[in-house]
């Protein structure tokens, strides 16, 4: 009994696919939804003792991405209205100003 379960797991994780001629395979939809993997999911393709292997990379999803982004000017906000006026910057320019200086500054060290 043992050994049919054992087959019937083996055989559904092993798929022939054809390579097309973009150097392209499909990946069968049950790979797919056991990894939790979409359309524009990145993936890893890498050799290692004779055996291709495919592993999806954990990389931050646009709606993340926005979230973060959202935090982040959040933050910037709340430091904005934490310094005093006077020490704002009024423009681009007086920030490269600064940068400039600093450089200069670091340089002399």
């Amino acid at each position: 009994m043992a050994s049919t379960i054992k087959k019937q797991i083996s055989s559904e994780r092993k798929v022939i696919r054809r390579i097309s001629r973009g150097h392209q395979v499909t990946l069968p939809p049950h790979f797919l939804k056991e990894n939790d993997l979409h359309i524009g999911d990145s993936v890893e393709i890498f050799e290692e003792e004779g055996k291709v292997t495919i592993q999806p990379i954990a990389i931050i999803s646009s709606k993340d991405k926005s979230r973060l982004i959202q935090t982040i000017q959040n933050l910037f906000s709340q430091i904005d209205n934490e310094i005093p006026e006077e020490k704002k910057f009024k423009d681009e320019e007086s920030v490269f100003e600064v940068i400039d200086q600093e450089i200069k500054d670091s340089r002399k060290l």
